[in-house]
């Protein structure tokens, strides 16, 4: 699968993810991250925040 399929909306297997994943050796962890920012970020990948600020 290219990326050009996959930035189009193509759906993407879970073998395919895996497999692109061990390429990156970076975590990421939201643990301490702030609520503006992680809205921020929502915002950025098109995703709808939601929840309590708790």
């Amino acid at each position: 699968m290219t990326n050009i399929q996959v930035r189009r909306g193509a759906c993407v297997s879970n073998d395919e993810i895996l497999g692109f994943a061990k390429l990156f050796n970076d975590e990421l962890t939201l643990y301490d991250i702030i609520i503006p920012w992680l809205v921020n970020m929502c915002k950025y990948m098109g995703i709808n925040p939601f929840g309590t600020d708790a």
